[in-house]
């Protein structure tokens, strides 16, 4: 019912339909990485564990570390919509990979984008949320996360059994709408509120 009023709530409408692509297509990204990396690549579960171990590291510097110096300098929207075309550009590159040393690292670059951009749209929909649901917005955020999730293992799933190899195509049209919302929301904004 929370996620329901807040799609009634102007200011955060279009902030919650691009939170909701995000997390479908990274959510998708994120859980399928495992097995279609064994199904299609052929590799060991061992390489596949080392990979994740990067992708770990990678998503600490790049929350941690490059997030702290971005957010002194520029406003959020700005970081989300470059965080989201860079993630979409990553994604698109895990879709045409021919092995999976090139299908890791462009997932590994892909979490440094992405680690700016989750925390930074959740920034966005707070900044935007009226005074009165301040107190409740991060756990309507997280309800829709999860929501958000459920969708993905249920597209996934429904997708990997008729073909898996449309899997990675699809995370990247999923970022790739979000970051067009994003994107024209914030040229919008910038028309409006140059300083911003």
């Amino acid at each position: 019912q929370d996620i329901l009023k807040t799609f009634h709530i102007k200011e955060l409408r279009m902030l919650y339909i691009v939170y909701m692509f995000w997390i479908l297509g990274w959510g998708l990204a994120f859980q399928w990485f495992s097995p279609y990396a064994l199904q299609v690549y052929k590799t060991t579960p061992l390489n596949v564990t080392w990979a994740q171990f990067l992708v770990g590291i990678a998503w600490i510097i790049g929350g941690y570390f490059i997030n702290d110096l971005l957010i002194k300098r520029f406003h959020a929207r700005s970081i989300v919509v470059v965080g989201m075309a860079l993630t979409t550009l990553c994604l698109v590159g895990m879709a045409i990979s021919d092995s999976f040393i090139v299908f890791a690292l462009f997932f590994t670059i892909a979490c440094f984008p992405s680690a700016i951009s989750w925390p930074n749209t959740l920034n966005l929909i707070s900044m935007n949320a009226p005074a009165d649901i301040q107190g409740k917005i991060m756990g309507i955020s997280q309800s829709s996360q999860s929501v958000g999730f459920i969708l993905a293992t249920l597209v996934g799933g429904f997708i990997a059994a008729t073909t898996i190899h449309v899997i990675y195509p699809l995370t990247a049209a999923f970022l790739c709408i979000s970051w067009i919302l994003i994107f024209a929301r914030h040229l919008m904004q910038k028309k409006t509120t140059p300083t911003t």
